[in-house]
């Protein structure tokens, strides 16, 4: 595999955990409106991966076991690559897991919901970019538990 070919399938995975905090990001976008260039890109890539194919099947779960399986279980790519991508993986478990928190606070606190929804899309989003550009410049993004995660579970 070329150079900037593993580049690229390191960092693309990371649109995957961008895409899906950006329901999180509405508190912040309603508030602070020039985020609205940069999030509404990202908000249409999500709509398109959360395309139901089949009830409770989307585009973006379909796309998450396909990465699983034909990239991070697959000893041909190289170990980096396979670490950035379960590393993105690992990012969109931690969003819907958050989600689900922000849920269930909003029911009985709308504040805390919002602030978990708030501290939630800042978090992911920033390492999302982050996992992003350092897939692409070529060197492992260092996650606090994430990467560790992720090395563990890389043969």
């Amino acid at each position: 595999m070329k150079d900037w070919q593993e580049r690229s399938v390191a960092s693309l995975p990371y649109l995957l955990p961008l895409t899906a905090v950006m329901p999180l990001g509405v508190y912040l976008v309603r508030h602070y409106s020039f985020l609205l260039p940069f999030w509404e890109p990202l908000f249409w890539l999500h709509q398109f991966l959360n395309f139901p194919l089949l009830p409770f099947i989307s585009l973006e779960t379909v796309t998450f076991f396909a990465l699983f399986s034909l990239v991070v279980r697959d000893g041909r790519f190289y170990r980096s690559v396979r670490v950035h991508v379960l590393q993105a993986l690992l990012l969109t478990l931690v969003v819907f897991l958050c989600s689900l928190l922000v849920r269930l606070a909003s029911l009985a606190l709308p504040l805390i919901g919002e602030v978990l929804a708030n501290a939630t899309f800042l978090g992911v989003g920033i390492a999302s970019v982050f996992g992003l550009v350092q897939g692409a410049r070529g060197t492992v993004a260092e996650l606090p538990g994430i990467t560790t995660a992720a090395q563990m579970q890389v043969r």
